[in-house]
Formats: C-alpha cells, structure tokens, sequence
C-alpha cells in the first residue's frame, strides 16, 4: 500500500511538472521583448553574402588516391594569395581543382546568402569580416575553403519574429526550470533501500547526503 501511495505522489507530481511547464510554454512574449532582443542581437540576423572557394576530402583523383591534406593546404595557401591580389575566384577554383588532379568538374563559385547562426566555428569567424574582405583557409570537416565577404544586409524583424519569439519562449522555460532545481535538496534514505552506509560512488558527488529523509 504504501508502495502504491509512493508510486501516486510520483505520477501527481510529474503530471503538475508538465503541466506547470507547459503553461510556461503558452506564455505570451511582448512585442517590446522581441524588438529589444532583436536590437541587441542585430549582427547575428544578418544576411550575408559570400563566395566560396573550395576542395573537398573526398574526390575522385587521376590515381585514385585520396588526396594529401597537406598538398591542399599548400595549394589553398597559395590561390588564397592570389583571391587577396584580385584574381577571378572561378578562376582559382578550376586552377584548385586541376593542380591536384581532380577528376571532377569545378562547382561554380556563386554568391551564397547565409546567416550567422547557421555556421559555427572558424566559419562563423570568418563572417565577422567586413565586405571585400577574404578570410584565412578554413579547415572545415569535409574540405578546406576560403570564404569572400561580398555583402552584409540587415534581415528585416518580421522575417525573424517568429525565431525570436521561440528563442525567449525557451529560455523563459529554462530559467524557471533551474530556478526550481536550485532550490531542491536530495537526502539519501538508508532505512528505506535498507543500505548500512551509503555507496561510495555517492560518497565523493554528494557528501552532504544523510541516513534520513
């Protein structure tokens, strides 16, 4: 029975959990909350216009061979040497694709629109730059590359309202989540799991733990 009651209290409690959070959830967020996260976020709503010159890892060559790393960078070193000095990026990236031997047609370098948050890493670094700007060779996980900054543009509030909102919406939740943790103490029960003393994996992560509940 008293099993039973225990097992009660447990499924109460989770029910009023979800539904505490889900009310959370429903919160609505205000306008004056979304258009000043939207101002102090401005830089990561961006879009931004770049040109990427690029060789993968994986690329059929002339000896069937994956292709050296190191002889990449060196030729990436190189062409971005001469992207600096104003040379044709399509150029350079037929130039790439045939000093390694790739047995595969040069993708076009057409001007991409992307957005700070979709990137991460020294590729998000790389978009920090200004227009006309050309960045380092970025060792990425599947090729190197070397990004062009060609344009930045502001990215209208309507277009993002939405994503802001859910982005407070969020942390709303999690703040009142870790609020509430942080005002919960865990006391181990000895008497109840009929232990002598408590385990010493517990020993070490919570020293402050007792034999009563």
């Amino acid at each position: 029975a008293k099993e039973i009651e225990l097992q009660l209290k447990l499924v109460r409690k989770r029910i009023l959990a979800n539904a505490y959070l889900q009310t959370l959830q429903k919160q609505t967020v205000g306008e004056a909350e979304v258009q000043q996260y939207y101002e102090e976020h401005k830089a990561q709503y961006e879009q931004i216009q770049v040109r990427r010159l690029s060789v993968p890892f994986l690329v059929p060559t002339e000896n069937g061979r994956p292709l050296d790393r190191s002889a990449v960078k060196a030729e990436m070193d190189e062409l971005r040497k001469r992207a600096v000095a104003g040379e044709d990026l399509d150029a350079l990236q037929q130039d790439a694709y045939k000093h390694l031997h790739v047995q595969a047609a040069p993708p076009t370098v057409n001007v991409l629109t992307v957005q700070r948050y979709s990137v991460q890493g020294d590729e998000a670094k790389a978009l920090e730059l200004k227009p006309g700007e050309i960045s380092e060779v970025l060792d990425l996980p599947a090729s190197f590359a070397v990004l062009k900054i060609e344009s930045k543009d502001p990215v209208p509030l309507r277009s993002v309202h939405q994503q802001i909102d859910a982005t407070l919406r969020g942390s709303r939740v999690k703040g009142e989540v870790n609020k509430l943790g942080s005002t919960i103490r865990a006391e181990f029960n000895l008497q109840y799991l009929e232990m002598p003393a408590q385990p010493d994996l517990f020993a070490d992560e919570i020293p402050h733990f007792r034999g009563a509940l």
